[in-house]
């Protein structure tokens, strides 16, 4: 298959975004049969990345990636204003690009909000903090299964913390697999314990704790969770805030405090 002379910028700036640039003179040498299988295999297991390949309507995928950083957008504007009191704001152009990049191939409403939670969290007066980097990083590594566990941890945990430590971040009692499974949207518990793995992986959760309760059978298992502060931080920026954790959960006045202290975080918050 030759390759046109007129290659339109958008089509080799699509192929540097998804990594294929090395791929590029390995295609001349595809068959037509080669091509049009590979398209067909592609947009059978995922129509708008096919688009993206040029393998289908590019123009269609463009629009649904439009369509999806446009909410990111607006969602993240509406939140910077809240923030910022109408000030004008600026963002780094890697972390903004890295932001929108990402956070379109995503049509999920909830992980929608969280982009635009980031987006919003990397505007500052100077424009120079991009440490959203790392959050976008793990943003785009989270099934929407994890996301929703991620924000239903942080908005259940006790927190254990001394002068400015964080011991331990924790859901109180045992939950039970069912809960767990309704809270992610999932139905198999090895996919949910699979992705309790990821989480550790990626520094959101600390530990993950299951027990067989003797007065039932086997299967029916509790689980104890751990998260860190990481995780905390995590949540905070995909909010739309770059405060500190210790004022974004409204425990500034506990910060220093030489005696070890367990709080509560629903509690603290809902004041």
């Amino acid at each position: 298959m030759s390759e046109s002379k007129n290659s339109s910028p958008s089509s080799n700036k699509s192929l540097d975004l998804l990594g294929m640039k090395g791929f590029a003179d390995s295609t001349k040498i595809l068959t037509k049969g080669a091509v049009e299988g590979a398209g067909e295999f592609l947009s059978r297991i995922c129509l708008p990345a096919a688009k993206e390949f040029g393998l289908l309507l590019k123009d269609h995928v463009k629009e649904w990636r439009n369509q999806n950083a446009l909410r990111i957008i607006i969602e993240a504007e509406n939140r910077a204003k809240r923030t910022h009191n109408n000030k004008e704001v600026h963002a780094p152009p890697r972390v903004v690009a890295d932001i929108i990049d990402k956070g379109s191939w995503s049509d999920e409403e909830g992980i929608q909000v969280m982009w635009a939670g980031l987006l919003a969290s990397a505007c500052t007066e100077t424009g120079d903090d991009d440490s959203n980097i790392i959050f976008s990083n793990i943003l785009s590594q989270l099934t929407s299964a994890e996301a929703k566990f991620i924000k239903w941890m942080i908005e259940n945990p006790v927190l254990e913390f001394t002068n400015e430590y964080f011991h331990k971040v924790y859901v109180p009692h045992k939950h039970s697999e069912q809960v767990l499974l309704k809270v992610m949207g999932l139905t198999s518990p090895d996919i949910m314990h699979g992705q309790f793995q990821h989480l550790k992986t990626l520094g959101l959760v600390d530990d993950i704790i299951v027990h067989a309760d003797d007065f039932h059978e086997a299967h029916h298992c509790y689980v104890l969770i751990f998260g860190t502060a990481l995780a905390l931080r995590f949540y905070a920026r995909c909010s739309g805030s770059a405060e500190s954790i210790w004022h974004f959960y409204k425990l500034a006045k506990f910060y220093g405090t030489n005696q070890p202290i367990v709080i509560n975080l629903c509690e603290v918050i809902q004041k």
